[in-house]
């Protein structure tokens, strides 16, 4: 059987998003006004997130949020939201945990390919199974984001150096124009639903018999 590698997404992947939004905009909330519209904050925390995950500094990112909401922020208010956003887009659930703990036990190795900020990149690194990934690929260092096909183009550059070919990627990600992006590319690409679904997927890739 040929050596694959496992390609996760992180966000929504590996990573559940469901609290992130709606913690930020709580914490935000607490220094605003109670006539704030926190809509709008949250609607500057998507159209800023493409910045933010290629070269904007957290600093200029939440600046922008929080401006965008009419508050001028304090420092202490941007590292607050730095700190939550980092720590939520950078948390393990406790099942993808228990999958990657699998992969790395029954030495099958997998990568992170992620549309992530550097503070969210340097937090994953500083982890157990981030460091045992055997590529960790972020939008800062690959300067493209998903689903621009030069991000796959530069992690097929990096898999290739690994000793894995595009046909040779099992890649999960909770986007579908990504997961299209990527097929078109040759890669076995699927639309990540949970650790169940992906279990049933790697079963006959890679040998899996069970998930701890």
């Amino acid at each position: 059987m040929t050596r694959q590698l496992i390609v996760f997404d992180l966000g929504g992947v590996i990573v559940p998003r469901e609290c992130t939004l709606r913690e930020l905009t709580a914490t935000f909330m607490r220094h605003a006004a109670p006539e704030t519209d926190p809509f709008s904050f949250e609607q500057a925390y998507t159209r800023y997130r493409e910045s933010y995950s290629l070269s904007m500094g957290p600093r200029d990112y939440f600046t922008a949020l929080v401006r965008s909401a009419g508050v001028e922020p304090d420092q202490s208010l941007i590292q607050e939201l730095t700190e939550v956003d980092t720590r939520l887009s950078s948390t393990a659930g406790d099942a993808e945990l228990g999958l990657l703990r699998y992969l790395q036990a029954t030495d099958q190795p997998y990568a992170i390919f992620s549309n992530s900020p550097t503070p969210v990149m340097k937090a994953v690194l500083a982890t157990a199974w981030g460091q045992a990934a055997a590529i960790a690929a972020f939008t800062p260092e690959l300067r493209f984001t998903k689903p621009n096909q030069g991000a796959f183009r530069e992690f097929e550059r990096l898999a290739e150096a690994a000793g894995f070919g595009a046909g040779e990627l099992v890649y999960f990600d909770d986007h579908v124009v990504n997961v299209d992006a990527a097929t078109q590319r040759g890669w076995n690409a699927h639309l990540w639903e949970s650790v169940e679904a992906a279990h049933e997927v790697l079963t006959p890739i890679v040998g899996i018999r069970e998930v701890q």
